[in-house]
């Protein structure tokens, strides 16, 4: 039986008892010198929520890229600023777009005797349309060279009245394009086209909510309310409505429906999916789910696009652009169509949120787009030799009493699995309540091995070496340590 413990509700208007969040006027400015003093080369522009690369004015020959947006999305844009990647990010508050003054001293600061120009990458929200739009036109009016790329690669429908689709974690990887063609020292034009291009046909993200942020703070609440039998198919980043509800299942049954979102025509995109793509895949999770969570997460997802037929190249697993506390994922999407996307994918950046992803270089060796996820040990020979010398090993019983040995062990595992729930009641008053799960765990594995001949009984110290054997590798926890020194020591 599992304890339960019911939940309490706060009473308080404003609950915040599991969070470390400073006064509401000064958490984003904190943030902000956070951020910067754990990244030298990272620099706050005095008097605003602006982050610049500390090198910015040494960058000639080089297009400029400036982001932004509400804070409450972390690491984006902020853990993406370096070489390689953004060279400024303008921040509002949680949620909301920064105005338009603080973004064209962003221009101006980026701009100043920088013909090369400048590239705004920003996600197709409305507010953030019109003031980095009217920061723009002011801009421009000024004789700064700049242009705005509006990301929108949301596979949900957008409400009625707005055109285009929302930007979603998706515009992490066109930042990294259009950051690594920068350092190329391609042209502003060639960026904006480029990018562009890959907008149109090639990039596609779907998200899925599971447990939505519960307050942004100077707001009551999130914009929805789930019912905890309900996950949003399409939620927005900042909780918006998604395209349906959808009851919850396991991850393997959340990723067959977001990929059938992507897949399906009607999800009314340009981009196809289609048997034979090749693809990198970025999955992000939305800031309150756990690893353990995303892992299995990347791996239903990856093994559902390879069943598909697709050809999955590189993979970006972990938190891109958070929702406060939200928990859920989503997953994008990108076309590979040539060698180039590829290499900018690979680019070096020192941007602290960009993935080093392990042995990168590696993903292609054999030819072919993957790579084992397991080897078999070198050392199952080794094993196999120790066990069947243990067999010989010591005095020997007759038959009839290896027998009856066998019949009391079994009886006695019996006996220890039925106390399963009194042990962890016992335990949950010290510790963690999983004593008695444990305990039952070990004793059905040397019941197993005792029916199946793993264990023999005729040679004690055998018998014992292989109950010891048996607990460490079926059993976790400081408990099957002590047991397996325990039956050690007492076989020799």
């Amino acid at each position: 039986m599992t304890t339960t413990v019911p939940c309490v509700k706060s009473t308080n208007s404003v609950s915040r008892i599991n969070s470390l969040l400073n006064d509401i006027p000064s958490i984003i400015d904190d943030a902000l010198k956070g951020i910067v003093m754990a990244n030298k080369g990272l620099v706050l522009l005095e008097g605003h929520r602006i982050v610049m690369r500390r090198d910015h004015a040494q960058m000639k020959g080089k297009v400029k890229l400036l982001s932004g947006g509400g804070a409450g999305h972390e690491p984006s844009h902020i853990g993406f600023v370096g070489p390689g990647m953004l060279t400024a990010v303008v921040v509002g508050n949680v949620f909301f777009c920064p105005p338009i003054h603080t973004i064209l001293v962003a221009l101006r600061e980026l701009g100043r005797d920088h013909p090369e120009g400048i590239l705004i990458i920003v996600p197709d929200y409305i507010g953030i349309r019109f003031n980095f739009g009217g920061a723009l036109e002011r801009a421009r009016s000024e004789g700064i060279n700049v242009k705005m790329l509006m990301v929108g690669e949301d596979c949900a429908p957008m409400p009625e009245g707005h055109k285009g689709r929302r930007g979603l974690a998706g515009i992490i990887l066109i930042e990294k394009l259009a950051g690594a063609m920068s350092e190329e020292g391609k042209k502003l034009e060639h960026i904006f086209t480029a990018c562009t291009s890959t907008l149109m046909s090639e990039i596609a993200t779907i998200g899925i909510g599971i447990k939505l942020s519960s307050l942004v703070p100077g707001m009551s609440r999130c914009c929805i309310i789930l019912k905890e039998s309900d996950l949003e198919l399409g939620v927005g980043c900042r909780n918006e409505p998604g395209v349906k509800r959808v009851p919850a299942g396991p991850i393997s049954e959340i990723v067959r429906v977001m990929l059938e979102h992507i897949k399906n025509p009607a999800s009314n995109m340009m981009f196809k999916l289609t048997p034979s793509c090749s693809l990198a895949v970025l999955i992000n999770n939305l800031g309150g789910s756990s690893k353990l969570e995303e892992y299995i997460f990347v791996k239903e997802t990856l093994k559902q696009l390879d069943d598909f037929g697709c050809k999955v190249e590189r993979v970006y697993a972990g938190i891109f652009a958070s929702a406060l506390e939200s928990a859920g994922f989503s997953v994008t999407l990108l076309k590979i169509n040539n060698q180039d996307i590829v290499n900018y994918l690979d680019a070096p950046t020192s941007a602290s949120a960009w993935p080093r992803t392990l042995c990168a270089s590696c993903v292609n060796m054999d030819g072919s787009a993957s790579l084992p996820i397991s080897v078999p040990s070198a050392c199952v020979s080794t094993e196999q030799e120790l066990r069947s010398l243990k067999l010989h090993v010591g005095p020997k019983m007759s038959d009839k009493s290896a027998r009856n040995v066998s019949q009391v062990i079994i009886l006695a595992t019996d006996a220890l699995a039925s106390c399963e729930s009194q042990l962890n009641h016992f335990d949950a008053e010290v510790a963690d309540g999983d004593t008695g799960s444990a305990l039952k765990a070990a004793a059905m594995a040397i019941k197993k091995a005792l029916q199946t001949g793993t264990i023999l009984c005729q040679r004690p110290y055998a018998m014992l070496e292989e109950m010891s054997s048996v607990i460490e590798s079926s059993v976790g926890g400081t408990s099957s340590g002590l047991y397996c020194m325990f039956l050690t020591s007492a076989a020799k």
